[in-house]
């Protein structure tokens, strides 16, 4: 059985998609949201034991994903743990282009970071938003929302 992490990551619907996305892998057993300034401040202690999507890059953690273009140069050339493409859409979009070959099994996964996408670019639906919330509620035996 392949080691599980804690996955730190922002409480929106990209980071939600990015935590269905992990679990699907069997990757993360834990899901801890954040907020961007946390990481930020150093308020949050990261470990080895620890991803994080979405969020500024922190060293110190096993894997980090993200698609905004906000490292230095450094952290870039020094950190092969860092998985980021400033052309996706969104976390998501990057964590399903990163394990591919892993998810692109079932559409439900490409559809979802798709969804993450249009979240992030202001066009998803109500009842796309309510979709995902309740998958995330699902795998993580969470009672689903009502629409």
């Amino acid at each position: 059985m392949e080691k599980r992490y804690r996955l730190l990551t922002k409480s929106n619907l990209d980071g939600i998609v990015s935590a269905i996305l992990l679990k699907h892998l069997d990757i993360i057993e834990e899901v801890t949201f954040i907020h961007e300034e946390e990481m930020i401040k150093g308020d949050i202690k990261v470990s080895l034991n620890d991803i994080t999507v979405n969020l500024p890059y922190t060293r110190g953690v096993h894997q980090a994903f993200d698609y905004h273009d906000n490292t230095s140069m450094h952290d870039i050339i020094m950190n092969e743990n860092h998985v980021f493409d400033t052309i996706a859409g969104s976390a998501s979009d990057v964590i399903f282009s990163h394990y591919h070959d892993r998810l692109k099994e079932d559409s439900l996964y490409a559809s979802l970071a798709q969804m993450a996408t249009d979240a992030t670019n202001h066009t998803l639906t109500m009842p796309d938003r309510m979709y995902v919330y309740n998958q995330y509620q699902t795998l993580f035996d969470k009672k689903p929302l009502e629409a």
